[in-house]
């Protein structure tokens, strides 16, 4: 998942907007929910692994509950029409409800926990770079506008020396 970190912020944003392009132009259909669960799907995951490489660059520890919210909100796509079809058929509306409540739970406390993470993983890199967990939170919610914004800043963390010398000075 290293070429996730490496890819330019143009390059992400069209491997996350093209397939939401593609959705719009077509009627729902089986390639049309494959296109929804792959995009979410590359989207989640290029969240956790920036996080764990700043997580790897800092000393910071990974939260409990956070890698079961990564995987909830990884199959919460394919559980969405897996269950929305089947509870659809057996007039089964309040557990579909309560699986939603929780999917979507889980994926607002990924969000959430990532956005603190990235944060506070960049205030341990830049420590004068102001950092606010709501701005880093409203970037990762509005997903394909946000990882233009967001892959440059980390990528240059992620490039930081350990000795924090500035990379842009010679001496």
């Amino acid at each position: 998942m290293q070429f996730l970190l490496n890819l330019k912020n143009w390059h992400l944003f069209l491997l996350l907007f093209i397939p939401i392009l593609l959705m719009i132009v077509m009627s729902p259909s089986i390639f049309w929910m494959l296109l929804m669960m792959a995009s979410l799907g590359l989207y989640f995951t290029w969240i956790f692994v920036v996080n764990l490489a700043l997580i790897k660059k800092t000393s910071l520890k990974i939260p409990g509950y956070y890698r079961f919210a990564f995987f909830t909100s990884l199959i919460y796509p394919f559980c969405f029409v897996i269950i929305d079809h089947y509870f659809a058929t057996y007039n089964l509306n309040s557990l579909d409800a309560l699986i939603h409540i929780f999917m979507m739970f889980n994926s607002f406390y990924f969000i959430y926990k990532s956005a603190k993470l990235t944060s506070d993983s960049i205030f341990s890199i830049y420590p004068t770079e102001d950092t606010r967990i709501l701005d880093y939170f409203f970037l990762y919610w509005i997903g394909v506008i946000g990882v233009w914004t967001l892959q440059p800043k980390i990528k240059t963390a992620l490039e930081y020396p350990e000795d924090g010398r500035d990379p842009n000075q010679i001496f």
